[in-house]
């Protein structure tokens, strides 16, 4: 167990998609400075189970306690379908990543500038984000979680239909955020190697079941 502050704590859940349960008795701590990796096959879990730990769907069981205001969460999706017809500009796009944070409006442009930084993209600003590369689309949604500054920040596949180069940047963004700033965070895939390479510590998903252990 971790002597550094928790962010959020599962304790015994369970949760699921209507009648079916698809994971029990879920017990961990995301504290600050963790480097968490879920692993398992498609299927197993793993983005119902963060869905309990974003708060966005219910528990059937157990106890879900965060530490951290919404606001300082930030989330990377698998992916983001986004109407084409409707254009918006890179800038916009992280912005948006802002609703509902309470950022006063005159801090907000700073606040993108920082983000898209970070990640590579302030020379495309105010493109269009649905003509930038797969690669840079990633980058951009990363982009979108950390303009929250996040305490914790939950990556759902995030390198998933990368190249090999494109994933290996978007990982040393993630890692370099979490060094640069008091974060903990989730990374959740099916790839054994990136968790082995990277891990501090790593959840297992089979068969409804979740188990701490080794890549």
């Amino acid at each position: 167990m971790t002597s550094a502050a928790p962010l959020v704590e599962l304790e015994q859940v369970a949760v699921g998609h209507g009648s079916v349960l698809v994971v029990e008795n879920a017990s961990l701590t995301v504290a600050r400075g963790d480097a968490w990796f879920w692993l398992g096959a498609n299927g197993s879990g793993k983005s119902t189970l963060a869905g309990a730990l974003l708060g966005t769907l219910r528990v059937r069981a157990g106890r879900v306690s965060r530490h951290v205001p919404a606001a300082r969460i930030g989330y990377v999706p698998q992916r983001c379908d986004w109407n084409p017809m409707l254009p918006t500009t890179a800038e916009e796009f992280v912005d948006l990543g802002l609703c509902g944070s309470g950022v006063a409006a005159g801090e907000r442009p700073g606040r993108v500038a920082n983000a898209l930084a970070e990640v590579g993209l302030s020379d495309v600003a105010r493109r269009d984000h649905s003509a930038l590369s797969g690669g840079q689309h990633q980058r951009l949604l990363l982009a979108r979680a950390l303009v929250r500054e996040p305490e914790l920040l939950v990556l759902d596949e995030p390198t998933n239909g990368l190249d090999a180069k494109s994933e290996a940047a978007l990982v040393e963004l993630v890692l370099r955020a979490a060094r640069t700033g008091e974060l903990g965070f989730v990374f959740i895939t099916h790839r054994h190697d990136l968790a082995k390479a990277h891990a501090s510590r790593v959840l297992h998903f089979e068969g409804g079941r979740v188990f701490e252990g080794g890549p």
